[in-house]
């Protein structure tokens, strides 16, 4: 499964090997396991597969004198294809390929990169740094490609092609070097039954490699082989050789070498020769492994030891092909055949048949492969009750070469296998001459285990003299396998008699066979003693207990006889044409069986004469419907072409109607009388017809139950069964009826008509038309999409049907089929088809971009489809005029096209193609001309599409604000004290690249929600930086309440340009003096920061209007107060640093403190009241009504301020006066002091109290200005 990773605007996903979304980076899955990752970085890759190398990639390689003809060339991870998209302005490409490994090179072996042309043929890469050339680095290989150079596979212009891959090229040395990875696989004789993988001392193994390809004999005259013995348990290799294969057969390339070992118990060796193979053991001396001789030192080999062959591969590793298990494979009893189990107690052991040839299965006395070896083995006869003697030995044949399997066909009886000569010898056995006593016997088989195995010593007296007492005597036991055949000697069992038929069907139509099975225990010899005709007779009997015919009349050939005495099996064919006629004779009747054993009992058996019906169907009825490519099963019942009970008998059925005059059906076990056949229906099937057509099937039976009792004559029968070929008319599947598509691209036609699905092992094709707008026929012809499909399709450009402007103008064509429809009758199908054009889509990759980005333009436009590339133009604020950019078609994606340019901001880049001049801040414009636009049929116009984009990233909410809160001396405070100065700190960053201009604004409210301060700075905050501004306030008592700050874009328009700051402020209770907040700038800027450009309320920003006029007015008017409250403060101090009896008349000075934070929270309610004029003027008149009355009550607060002031002070001073006038005369000096003080503090107090009064007059004056304006608007 090839895959590709692609990431594009951050989302990744997984493709096939063949894929459309561009990308710089792909991966695919190597064949040779792993992931291969491939990227570039000068374009982006639109399809990326991965496959195979050839099976033939060295003859091929070697052909073009790519290689040298002793070298073969490797693929580890196959051949990889890419095709790049790079652009026209990129002339060579740099293609990283990263295996997931790459093997370490052994002597003799190189890396070479071999490229496949265009043309089919081979070129090797050259290794270096420069244009067209690869270079390796750990497992990365790196190709430079020239676009259109000699590699290029592409003639597009920024198109680049390149299948090919890295080899691993090994230069053969000396006798020849092939590696693991050349292998398919390697056999040996030991394979398989009855060996099973396991090879025993002294004998041979031929071992077969065959090679994944031809190798040239010349070049490779001999291949190596590693071989070595392991421990059971695999902890330890006890012995490691390198042996040689030679070619298997003659010739100048082979796919096959051989090689012969041999093991015995003290040297490994091999020996190569073209078969029939080494003749004996001498062919192995001059070639046995190093340090193996035929003496000592032994191998010392175990019986579980591992043979391991290997072979190494080209990185190097030992690939293990096969093992082989060094143990003893014994002879037993169920490899044992010819020995009957029981013995008649009066027969001549010397007439006892053998049950067949004699033979014994022993596989480890298979010593040459190559040869029928032979063996000598011995006999023992006896029980435990008369003992057991040595009484045979004779030699077995291997029955053919490598088979593990002797025998010696002239052993015929039970006599001469035991050697009755030797049995009588001892005098023990007899009853009679040569007839065993009734009892059981054991004949015990000595096998040797080798083909080394030393002959028993049969001195003196030969077999006839030596008693076994010890069959666990080492010199039995450690030489052979003693195998143990049980023998019953006791009187013969009955005669019986078996045949395979409970009835026989009374038929001319076929000849019946009868197998018949006689077990008699008194025949000794079958084709003697079971004679047809004289001891075994066949007789038909009619239905009035007469002989009608027996024997040679009926048997249609000689009868076959095969004996497995005591069974003996006879096989008679009845000729049913000359048996069963005429009818009445055989009607009700029965064939009798007879048989004469020479014993002189008789068996018989009745079998009855049936007549019998047939059927036939077909799919289990007798009529079915079927379309091409459907199977029809035919079935007919005859149980009297149930001619053999024992094998599958045939059945001929007629066929009308069809291509062919018969079908033959096959009997669906044997002794079924059941017959089928599965009939495919279609041209390459089984059987065709035309459309409509009916087939039928019929069977004939000539002996049919139609025949009345009694008749001289048969009656036949005729059964048929029929399947008629179903018309299904067709429809056409694409384009839909009513579809809508662009006039530019494929035009594809699919219709679906099984009935001219004729030929269903090949491609059928159908005709079809298409009508043109103006009225004229287009004949086309549409080709079956794959074998017994049944649809057909048809694609070709759509400029086969007109311009695109004729087919906006003529807007539709239709699609013209005839068909047949289930009468047979022609029916004629429409599809109409609507031509529309589209306007074509442009994205880009990103929202913004930053110099230095690569830009990716992506058009969509279905009216472009197959036009190769198209042209758009790319402006920017510093380029209006801009550069033109070519977009390719994607290969997968007809319809979308791309490229790419470079942002810079590098004066030397304006004008250069594929770059686009921009600065930080400007927009980037991408135009594309629709040739033709969706409204092209009204218009026939074309139309510019164009989307933009900002260089830099440009935030809705640029700034970011953090506040703090400092009492005026810079001490932090948390929970600041009434009465007391609050400074709040605001930090404001710019986070976008290009400057903003807006105002920060500040808000106090109490705890009920009330605006009791809102003050505003206007500010020009430059990309990328910070600048601190400053907002005081006196919270005028304890008590919870909350600040914000929050920056818009002007106070007319108020468009967050950053996010609420909210801090929730608990005030505590205070004694310090009267102070009024403020906003102002900080003294300085954040480290790093330019100092903006900043003015209350309004500086750098556009005019806030004449409500912002009111707010910095009334601003103006607050600072005066301050400053008059500042100085009234100043005065106050002195004297009560002077005058201590003056602190009795504070109690005045704090009823004027809370006039004032009256005054104070008025004029908060004022500016509360504008606000509120500048976020909605839906109340504007109602508004100006309260702040009238406000006026009115700042108005008297001021008035009462000034009389409070003066008639306090007055008091105060008179009795000051009257207190001087005392003091005086006890210290005159202190009061001049006093009294000089005292006129100090009159002047203070008298500028305060005109401030006030003019600020005022001043602020009643500017709102009723105000209120005229807003009245007339």
């Amino acid at each position: 499964m090839v895959s590709v990773e692609v990431g594009v605007g951050g989302i990744v996903a997984r493709l096939n090997a063949s894929f459309s979304v561009v990308a710089a980076a792909a991966s695919v899955e190597s064949p040779g396991g792993g992931v291969i990752n491939v990227s570039i970085s000068n374009g982006s890759f639109a399809n990326v597969t991965v496959e195979d190398a050839p099976q033939n990639i060295t003859q091929v390689l070697q052909s073009a004198g790519l290689i040298s003809s002793n070298e073969v060339a490797i693929f580890p991870h196959g051949i990889i294809s890419f095709e790049v998209v790079a652009g026209p302005n990129v002339s060579v490409v740099s293609v990283n390929i990263s295996y997931p490994s790459l093997p370490p090179l052994q002597p003799g072996q190189r890396y070479v990169y071999f490229k496949l042309l265009v043309n089919g043929s081979w070129v090797r890469v050259e290794e270096g740094g420069g244009v067209n050339q690869f270079s390796i680095v750990g497992n990365t290989v790196v190709l430079r490609i020239e676009d259109n150079g000699f590699l290029d596979s592409n003639s597009t212009l920024g198109v680049v092609s390149d299948p090919g891959g890295i080899a691993i090229v090994t230069v053969g040395v000396g006798g020849g070097v092939i590696a693991a990875d050349n292998i398919s696989a390697i056999a040996t004789s030991r394979d398989g039954a009855p060996f099973n993988g396991n090879v025993w001392l002294n004998s041979t193994v031929v071992v077969n490699i065959t090679f994944r390809d031809f190798v040239n004999t010349t070049t490779f005259p001999t291949v190596n082989l590693g071989l070595r013995i392991m421990t059971p348990d695999r902890s330890a290799v006890r012995f490691v050789c390198t042996i040689n294969a030679t070619p298997a057969v003659s010739g100048a390339f082979v796919s096959i070498y051989s090689t012969t070992i041999f093991i015995n118990n003290t040297m490994l060796g091999f020996h190569n020769a073209t078969p029939p193979g080494p003749a004996s053991l001498a062919d192995f001396r001059n070639a046995s492994c190093p340090g193996t001789v035929f003496v000592a030192p032994a191998l010392n080999m175990s019986s579980g030891d591992i043979i391991q062959i290997y072979v190494t591969a080209i990185n190097g590793t030992h690939v293990v092909f096969k093992e082989l298990i060094f143990r003893h494979t014994p002879a037993a009893r169920e490899g044992v055949e010819g020995v009957p189990d029981t013995v008649p107690s009066e027969a001549n052991i010397d007439d006892v048949p053998l049950t067949g040839i004699f033979n014994v299965t022993a596989p480890d006395l298979n010593m040459l492969w190559n040869l029928r070896d032979n063996t000598t083995i011995y006999i023992v006869f006896g029980n435990d009750s008369l003992g057991y003697y040595l009484t045979n030995s004779f030699t077995l044949i291997e029955v053919g070469r490598n088979a593990g399997k002797f025998w010696n066909d002239s052993i015929k009886t039970l006599g001469v296998l035991v050697n009755s000569t030797g049995v009588n010898a001892t005098g023990r056995f007899f009853a009679m001459d040569k007839i065993l006593k009734e009892g059981r016997y054991n004949i015990s088989i000595l096998v040797p285990k080798t083909n080394s195995t030393p002959p028993i010593d049969l001195a003196p007296g030969g077999v006839n003299a030596q008693q076994i007492t010890d069959f666990g005597a080492p010199a039995i036991k450690d030489n052979f396998d003693v195998i143990n055949i049980s023998i019953v000697v006791a009187p013969p069992s009955p005669v019986s008699m078996f045949v395979d038929r409970g009835f026989i069907p009374a038929t001319i139509d076929y000849n019946i066979s009868i197998n018949i099975t006689i077990v008699d225990p008194f025949v000794i010899n079958a084709s003697s003693q079971v004679v047809f005709g004289q001891t075994l007779n066949i007789t038909i009997y009619n239905a009035m207990g007469g002989v009608f015919k027996r024997n040679e009349e009926l048997s249609a050939t000689t009868p076959i006889v095969i004996s497995r005495l005591p069974s003996v099996s006879v096989v008679i064919l009845i000729n049913g044409s000359a048996a069963f006629q005429p009818p009445y004779q055989v009607q009700n009747g029965f064939l009798r069986v007879e048989y004469l054993s020479p014993s002189g009992v008789k068996e018989s058996r009745d079998i009855p004469i049936r007549v019998v019906d047939v059927s036939i169907g077909v799919n289990g009825t007798s009529s079915v419907n079927v379309t091409y490519g459907d199977y029809i099963n035919i079935t007919v019942v005859s149980p009297a072409a149930n001619t053999n009970t024992t094998a599958f008998d045939t059945l001929v059925v007629r066929v009308s109607g069809a291509n062919v005059g018969f079908v033959v059906l096959n009997e669906t076990a044997p002794n079924s009388g059941v017959f089928t056949k599965l009939l495919r229906v279609g041209v390459g099937g089984d059987i065709y017809a035309d459309p409509g057509s009916t087939i039928v099937f019929r069977y004939v039976y000539n002996a049919s139950i139609l025949t009345p009792l009694g008749a001289a004559g048969w009656v036949s029968k005729t059964v048929t069964a029929s399947a008629t070929i179903q018309v299904r008319g067709g429809f056409i599947l694409s384009p839909v009826d009513g579809s809508r598509m662009s006039p530019v691209g494929r035009f594809n036609v699919t219709i679906v008509d099984p009935s001219r699905n004729g030929n269903i092992s090949g491609v059928d094709s159908i005709s079809y038309s298409i009508r043109l707008w103006n009225g004229s026929i287009l004949t086309r012809t549409a080709i079956e999409t794959g074998v017994n499909t049944g649809v057909f399709s048809d694609a070709f450009d759509k400029g086969l049907l007109g311009s695109p402007e004729d087919l906006l103008r003529g807007q539709k064509v239709e699609v013209i089929y005839v068909t047949l429809s289930g009468s047979m009758e022609p029916a004629i199908l429409v599809s109409t088809v609507w031509f529309v054009s589209f306007d074509g889509i442009i994205t880009l990759d990103k929202p913004y971009y930053m110099p230095g980005d690569v830009m990716a333009i992506n058009v969509t436009d279905p009216d472009a489809a197959g036009r190769g590339f198209l042209s758009v133009r790319v402006s920017s604020s510093s380029d209006p005029i801009g550069v033109s950019v070519t977009l390719y078609e994607l290969f997968l994606q007809p319809g979308v096209f791309i490229g790419y340019v470079t942002v810079s901001d590098n004066p030397v880049d304006f004008g250069r193609p594929g770059y686009i001049y921009a600065r930080l801040g400007d927009r980037i414009m991408v135009r594309y001309t629709d040739q033709l636009p969706a409204d092209y049929s009204v218009s026939g116009m074309p139309k510019d599409m164009a989307v933009s984009v900002n260089v830099g990233l440009i935030l809705d909410k640029p700034i970011s604000l953090q506040v703090s809160m400092v009492y005026a001396d810079g001490t932090p405070v948390s929970r600041p004290a009434a009465g007391r100065l609050v400074l709040f700190l605001v930090s404001a960053t710019n986070n976008n690249s290009v400057g903003v201009n807006a105002t920060i604004v500040f808000k106090v409210l109490n705890a009920n929600n009330t605006p009791l301060s809102l003050q505003a700075i206007g500010v020009s905050i430059p990309g990328g930086e910070t600048i601190g501004l400053r907002f005081s306030y006196t919270f005028p008592a304890p008590g919870n309440y909350s600040v914000s700050v929050v920056a818009v874009k002007s106070l007319a328009d108020q468009k967050q340009l950053s996010d609420e700051v909210v801090l929730g402020v608990s005030v505590v209770g205070g004694s310090r003096a009267l102070e009024i907040g403020g906003a102002s700038m900080l003294p300085g800027v954040a480290a790093g920061s330019s100092t903006p450009s900043v003015s209350p309320l309004q500086v750098g920003v556009e005019p806030v209007g004449v409500l912002d006029d009111i707010l910095l007015k009334l601003d103006r008017v607050a600072g005066d107060l301050r400053g008059g409250v500042s100085g009234l403060n100043s005065s106050i101090a002195g004297v009560m640093s002077s005058v201590s009896d003056l602190r009795t008349r504070l109690a005045v000075l704090e009823d004027l403190r809370a006039a004032m934070a009256g005054i104070r929270a008025d004029l908060g309610g004022v500016r509360t009241d504008i606000g509120g004029l500048l976020t909605g003027q839906r109340d504007l008149s109602g508004r100006f009504d309260a702040l009238s009355s406000r006026l009115d009550s700042v108005s008297s607060d001021l008035r009462g301020l000034v009389g409070l002031v003066r008639d306090g002070l007055s008091s105060s001073i008179a009795g000051f006066g009257s207190r001087l006038d005392t003091l005086g005369r006890d210290l005159g000096v202190r009061v001049d002091s006093v009294s000089a003080g005292v006129g100090g503090l009159m002047a203070p107090i008298a500028i305060a109290i005109v401030l006030a009064l003019l600020a005022f007059i001043f602020t009643l004056l500017t709102l009723l200005q105000v209120r005229r304006i807003m009245t007339t608007k």
